[in-house]
C-alpha cells in the first residue's frame, strides 16, 4: 500500500509533537543556574531600571552591552503571562523539541525520501552533548536553556535551507537562509555570526573564489546584517564606553583576566575543552564521526556519492576552520595587543554535528531499505509491532527508573535553588529598593535576580567584569579578595560592610557576627541574614 507523503508528514509532526510534550514529564523543575542567573538579573532590570543602581557592575552603564532587549523583553512578556519566570525554561523543552525534530526531519526526508529513517533519525538527533568547547547539541535539561538553544534548534532548517539553495540553484533560497540567520542573531548573535561565516566558507569551499560566489557572499553577508541590525543599532548605543584593552591593569587583576578566559578563550583552555569533548566524551563524537566517513566511503563506492555528500564535507571544513581561526584571532589579540578576548569563543564546534546526524539518518536509510529487501513484508510488520509492544511494555514497568536516569542527565552542572529560597525571601521582605548587600561571594549565586537588590561583589562576577574594562576588573579582584578574607574572619564583617555601605549580610553560616542583628535563619542553620544599624 503506497501512503500519500502528505499523510507520511502528518504523522510525524503528531510524533514531533508527542515526543515533544513527552519530555515535559521527565524533565526537572527548573532552578536558576549559569546564564540564566543573568537573564534573571537583565529581567529585573527591565522591570525596574533602578533596582542595581547601587550595583558597582549592574549599575554600569556598560553593562548594556551585555544586555539582549530582545530575548529578555520576551521572556519578561512571557513570565507576565505564565506567572513564573522560573517554568520559562520548562515550558520552552516541548518547543525545541519541536522545532528541532521537525527541521531534522524536513533535511533527512530531503536526504533520504524515507520516512521511517527520517522519524528515526530526527528523534535520535536530540541527543544531548554538554561539552563542545562552550557549546552544547540537543535536547538540554530547562536549568542549561539559553539563548543558544533558539538558535540551535533552527540550524537544521537553516542547514536545508542552504543546502537546498546550492544543489538546487536557488539563490533566493541561499540569501533568505543568509537573512534568517542573521534574524536569529537578534536572539544569539555569536552563534549567528558563526554560522554565517561557516555558511560563506563552504560556498568559497564548495565553488572556489568566483565572482558568482562572491556575489552571493557580499549579497548574503549583507542581508545577514540587515537581520541583525536591530540588536547591533541597541549593542551600538554603549559599545563607545567600552575600553578597548588591558593597559593599566595590575598584576592581580591581569591573573584574574587569565584564569576567567583561559577556560574558554586561551590554548590551555581549548586544550582542556577538547579533551572533554573528544577524550572523556568519546562516545558522543568518535561513533558518529565513524559513521560520516564510512557512510561518504561507501556511498563513493557505490556510486551513490552526489553534491550532498561534497557539500557536507565542505560545511565540516568551513565549521573547523572558521572556529579555527577565530580562536587564534583571539590569542593574537589577548597576547600581542594586551586586549581581552571575546569572551564567547569558540561557539561553533557543535554545528558540526547537524552533518553527523543527517548522516545517521542516511545510515538508518540504507539499513531499513537492506531489511526490507530480505524480511518478507508480513513479517516485518509482526516485527514492528512485536518491538512497539515491547517498548511500551519496558516504558511502562520501568518508566520511574527511566525518569530517574533522566534527570539525573540532565541535572545542572551546579545545584543552585530557585528564588523561592528562605533566604532570598528573607532579604526582599526586610530590606528596600537601593539597600546594598554584602554576600558571601561564593555562594547566593541568583542573589541579584532573587531579590532585586545590589551586591557587593560575587566571584562569578569576574566573567562580566573583565569585560567592562580595566577598572571594573580591579574593582572585583580588590573587592572580592577583601570580603572573602572578611567571610573568613567575622569580627571584621560589620566594618567591611559599612566601607560598601551595606545594610545587610548574607552567610552561608550562622556564626555569631559582633555588631549585627540576626534578622533570619535557616531551619536547619545553613545561613543567616544579618542586619546592620546605623553606625
Amino acid at each position: 500500500m503506497i501512503v500519500r507523503p502528505a499523510i507520511l508528514h502528518a504523522i510525524a509532526v503528531a510524533i514531533a509533537i508527542v515526543a515533544a510534550l513527552s519530555v515535559l514529564a521527565f524533565s526537572n523543575p527548573n532552578r536558576l543556574a549559569h546564564d540564566q542567573i543573568v537573564h534573571g538579573t537583565f529581567i529585573a532590570r527591565l522591570d525596574d531600571p533602578t533596582a542595581f543602581q547601587g550595583d558597582y557592575l549592574f549599575g554600569d552603564d556598560r553593562i548594556e552591552t551585555h544586555n539582549n532587549y530582545f530575548l529578555y523583553g520576551a521572556m519578561q512578556w512571557l513570565r507576565d503571562r505564565l506567572g513564573h519566570q522560573e517554568l520559562i525554561y520548562w515550558y520552552f523543552l516541548p518547543v525545541f523539541v519541536g522545532t528541532f525534530t521537525l527541521g531534522m526531519y524536513a533535511l533527512l526526508w530531503y536526504a533520504t525520501r524515507q520516512w521511517l529513517a527520517s522519524v528515526l533519525g530526527a528523534l535520535t538527533a536530540n541527543l544531548y552533548v554538554p561539552y563542545i568547547f562552550m557549546a552544547s547539541w540537543g535536547l538540554a535539561g530547562p536549568s542549561e536553556v539559553g539563548s543558544r538553544e533558539v538558535f540551535t534548534m533552527f540550524v537544521p532548517l537553516l542547514f536545508l535551507g542552504f543546502v537546498r539553495g546550492m544543489l538546487e540553484r536557488r539563490d533566493w533560497l541561499l540569501f533568505a537562509t543568509f537573512a534568517a540567520v542573521g534574524i536569529l542573531g537578534n536572539v544569539h548573535l555569536i552563534s549567528a555570526f558563526n554560522f554565517a561565516l561557516i555558511l560563506g566558507l563552504t560556498l568559497i569551499f564548495w565553488g572556489g573564489i568566483t565572482w558568482q560566489n562572491i556575489r552571493r557572499i557580499a549579497v548574503g553577508g549583507a542581508l545577514a546584517l540587515a537581520g541583525a541590525a536591530p540588536y547591533l543599532l541597541a549593542y551600538n548605543r554603549y559599545r563607545h564606553l567600552l575600553p578597548t584593552g588591558l593597559a593599566g591593569v595590575d598584576p592581580a587583576a591581569y591573573r584574574a583576566v587569565v584564569a576567567t578566559v583561559a577556560a574558554h578563550t586561551l590554548p590551555a583552555g581549548h586544550w582542556e575543552g577538547l579533551w572533554q569533548w573528544v577524550g572523556r566524551e568519546w562516545y558522543l563524537f568518535w561513533p558518529l564521526v565513524a559513521i560520516f566517513v564510512i557512510m561518504l566511503w561507501l556511498r563513493r563506492r557505490a556510486g551513490e556519492g552526489d553534491g550532498l555528500d561534497r557539500l557536507s564535507i565542505c560545511f565540516v571544513g568551513a565549521v573547523i576552520a572558521v572556529n579555527a581561526f577565530i580562536s587564534i584571532s583571539q590569542w593574537v589579540k589577548f597576547y600581542g595587543f594586551g586586549a581581552a578576548p571575546f569572551f564567547q569563543i569558540p561557539r561553533g564546534m557543535h554545528f558540526l554535528y547537524v552533518v553527523l546526524f543527517l548522516f545517521v539518518g542516511i545510515l538508518l536509510a540504507q539499513l531499513i531499505a537492506w531489511i526490507r529487501a530480505r524480511v518478507p513484508s508480513r513479517r516485518l510488520v509482526a516485527l514492528s509491532v512485536a518491538a512497539i509492544v515491547l517498548v511500551a511494555g519496558f516504558v511502562a514497568l520501568r518508566g520511574p527508573w527511566l525518569a530517574g536516569r533522566y534527570r539525573a542527565y540532565i541535572t545542572p552542572r551546579f545545584s543552585y535553588v530557585t528564588c523561592d529560597d528562605g533566604v532570598y525571601e528573607a532579604v526582599r521582605s526586610l530590606s528596600h529598593s537601593g539597600d546594598v548587600l554584602l554576600v558571601d561571594p561564593d555562594y547566593f549565586s541568583a542573589v541579584r535576580p532573587c531579590t532585586r537588590r545590589a551586591v557587593v561583589v560575587l566571584r562569578r562576577d569576574n566573567g562580566i567584569a573583565y569585560s567592562l574594562g580595566p577598572d571594573r576588573l580591579s574593582e572585583w579582584v580588590r573587592r572580592y579578595d577583601e570580603v572573602k578574607t572578611a567571610f573568613a574572619s567575622p569580627e571584621t564583617l560589620l566594618a567591611v560592610a559599612r566601607r560598601y555601605g551595606a545594610r545587610f549580610i548574607l552567610s552561608r553560616t550562622c556564626a555569631a557576627v559582633p555588631g549585627v542583628v540576626e534578622r533570619y535563619r535557616h531551619p536547619a542553620n545553613l545561613n543567616c541574614v544579618y542586619q546592620i544599624g546605623p553606625s
